[in-house]
């Protein structure tokens, strides 16, 4: 399952424990102790499931993160030497433009991990 998968999971999850509750806060005001018991303990259960899930999900996120990182720190990496070599009059042109291409890549890279 892919994260994508895992989000969509996760919200049709979520809607089902917050049904659970409307439907153990009904239960308990009919004074169906027996149900709302039931209900409590199958909640317990689906709470589990949603923990498991979103521990798999941030681990996923993490080991993401991490890459996205690593290729951060060596396209800002390229950018500092584009302007020490800028400051200095070295291929000033072309360091230009290879900043432009480094700072596309950091607002793309950016942009997908935001969205």
């Amino acid at each position: 399952m892919n994260i994508e998968e895992k989000k969509l999971l996760l919200d049709e999850l979520c809607s089902t424990y917050q049904a659970t509750s409307h439907a153990r806060m009904l239960c308990v005001e009919k004074g169906l102790k027996a149900e709302a018991k039931e209900l409590k303990k199958n909640q317990r259960l689906l709470d589990v499931e949603i923990d498991e899930l979103l521990v798999e999900m941030y681990s996923n996120w993490i080991g993401e993160a991490n890459k996205i990182i690593i290729k951060m720190k060596k396209t800002n990496n390229d950018i500092n030497t584009c302007i020490n070599e800028i400051k200095s009059n070295i291929d000033v042109a072309n360091n230009i433009v290879k900043f432009i291409g480094y700072l596309d890549q950091v607002i793309n890279t950016a942009a997908d991990w935001v969205i």
